[in-house]
Formats: structure tokens, C-alpha cells, sequence
């Protein structure tokens, strides 16, 4: 009768989760077009106050978690020891790792890559991969170190996964920059850009990266804590402003543009290059490259008018 019963309860439940999933996806397909007060309205501004105490409760709660994970994992002297040195660890590998590891790339691939364009992409996608296995191998290293409990620390164990995947996002987006301008040495250099151009567009990968990086940990952190939603419709608009801003700034760069020849750029596989390599002139802009840049400016001023109008 119970082994009837067991099974009769464990059908039920995979119902319940197959509607479950259901409602979630229909939610989610529905959270995309809703629309909310505008942030130009006072509305929107007196909801987020009513609730701001309450989040700020919730906050606190999160961190008062975090810090009790750390209280015990330096309670002892050993745990203190091993807490600083998965730190330690963690540092290194993201510096000294990552700085051998591209090195290393350099060292190896060149000579077994075929050439023209392909060596350069297939040596960049490889430099993109490691980087981002190894700084999430060092975010996992570091949060390892407060042994949290499954049962009494699963808040902090999906901020420990949300932390993991926005550093492994984070560093995608800055090596894929890099990759693609290759301030350091032009004749690996994937966009056609002149070197004056790569050398101004060199923050924009790490802003990007930290800004989409730290507002979707914002939203997990804000999932996690239980903030009310007006919180979580301004982490958006902000995090929205600020990567269009950012955006902005690196279209205002490609005006100008001092652009070389891409079928010269593609041409040039050796590290070392004369100045008239380097800076051929009389070439004009792609039109692909045009057109992409035409397209960011046109979603970039839609994403304004829709965050101005309610739709986050």
C-alpha cells in the first residue's frame, strides 16, 4: 500500500513540475512585452520608495548569510589558512594564468594553424575559451573556500552560481574585445581598424564586460534576496542606461574611424610589420562595417525610447 502510495505521489509530481514549467515559460514569454510605470513618471518613483525599506531588510538578510558563511569558515585557524589561500590561488590563476596561457597560445598554435584570416580566428577563439575557463575555475576556487552547507546555505549557493557565470560572461566579453582589436600586436588584429583606433576603443571591453556582468548579477542577487519588483525594474533601467551610454561612447570612436584595408589587415600574419604596413591609407570603411555600426546606434536609441516608455 505505501509502495502504491510512493508511486501514485512521485507520478503527481512530475505532472505538477510538467505544469510548473509550463506556467514559467508562459510567464517569461509574458515578463518580455509587459510594461511598467515609466521612469520619467512619479509613479514609478513612489512605488520604488514604499518598498525601498522593506528591500533593504532583504538585503541585509542576504549579507548577514554571507557573513556568517564567513565567520565559520575562519572560525579555526585551519579554515583561515585555507580560506586565504584558495584566494591566493584564485589571484593567480586569473593573473599569472592567464597571462602564461596566452603566451603559451602564441607559442604553440601559430605554427600548426593554417594561414590568412582563419589562423587569426582559430587563435583567438582559443584564447577566448581558456580565459573563460579559467577565471570561472578561479570564482569557483574562491567561493569553495566557505564549505557551504547545502541545507542551510542554498541562497548563497545560487549567488556562488550567479557569481561563477557572470565572471565566466564578464571574461568572454573582454577577451572577445581584445581578440578583436589586438592593440598589442595589429598583424593578429580581427576587425579592420588602424591602430590609433584600437588603442581609444581598449576600455570599452572591460566597461562592457563589467557593466552587463555586474547588472545580471544584480537581478540574481535581487532574485536571491526577494526584492519587490519596482527594485528590480530600476536594477534594469539602470544597467540598460549605462551599457547604451557606454555604447554611445563607442560609436562616437568609430566616427573616427581611420580605416585600413581588411584585405591588407588579412594578408599581414607575421608578429613583426613595417610602418607602411601598419598604417596603409586610402582605403574606405566597409560597408558591412558601416552597416553594424548604423544598426548599434539605431537599437541603441530604440532601447532609450523603450526604457522611457515603461518597456525594460
Amino acid at each position: 500500500s505505501d509502495l502504491k502510495l510512493a508511486r501514485l505521489i512521485s507520478v503527481d509530481v512530475e505532472q505538477r513540475s510538467a505544469d510548473i514549467l509550463k506556467q514559467r515559460r508562459a510567464q517569461f514569454q509574458a515578463a518580455l512585452s509587459a510594461r511598467v510605470a515609466s521612469p520619467l513618471s512619479p509613479a514609478f518613483w513612489r512605488s520604488w520608495k514604499s518598498s525601498a525599506l522593506d528591500d533593504w531588510e532583504r538585503l541585509k538578510s542576504l549579507g548577514e548569510d554571507m557573513q556568517s558563511a564567513i565567520l565559520d569558515a575562519t572560525a579555526t585557524s585551519r579554515g583561515r589558512n585555507q580560506l586565504t589561500l584558495l584566494l591566493l590561488a584564485a589571484f593567480a590563476l586569473v593573473t599569472g594564468g592567464i597571462w602564461l596561457a596566452d603566451r603559451l597560445l602564441l607559442r604553440v598554435l601559430p605554427p600548426r594553424l593554417p594561414q590568412g584570416r582563419l589562423r587569426r580566428t582559430l587563435l583567438a577563439s582559443a584564447e577566448v575559451i581558456v580565459n573563460v575557463l579559467i577565471v570561472a575555475i578561479a570564482v569557483k576556487l574562491a567561493w569553495s573556500g566557505l564549505r557551504l552547507d547545502d541545507a542551510n546555505d542554498e541562497r548563497l549557493h545560487v549567488l556562488a552560481n550567479a557569481c561563477v557565470k557572470m565572471a565566466a560572461y564578464g571574461a568572454f566579453v573582454v577577451s572577445l574585445g581584445y581578440a578583436l582589436l589586438s592593440f598589442k600586436r595589429s598583424s593578429w588584429r580581427l576587425l579592420p581598424i588602424s591602430d590609433a583606433l584600437a588603442r581609444n576603443l581598449r576600455p570599452y571591453p572591460w566597461w562592457l564586460a563589467a557593466s552587463s556582468s555586474l547588472g545580471g548579477l544584480a537581478i540574481e542577487i535581487s532574485a536571491t534576496a526577494g526584492l519587490s519588483l519596482s527594485s528590480e525594474v530600476l536594477i534594469h533601467i539602470v544597467f540598460a542606461l549605462l551599457i547604451s551610454v557606454i555604447t554611445l561612447l563607442g560609436l562616437r570612436q568609430l566616427r573616427e574611424l581611420d580605416q585600413v584595408d581588411p584585405d591588407a589587415a588579412a594578408d599581414a600574419d607575421s608578429e613583426q610589420k613595417t610602418d607602411a604596413e601598419q598604417a596603409p591609407s586610402g582605403f574606405t570603411r566597409p560597408l558591412w562595417f558601416a552597416l553594424l555600426s548604423a544598426a548599434a546606434g539605431i537599437c541603441v536609441i530604440a532601447i532609450l525610447g523603450l526604457l522611457a516608455s515603461g518597456y525594460v
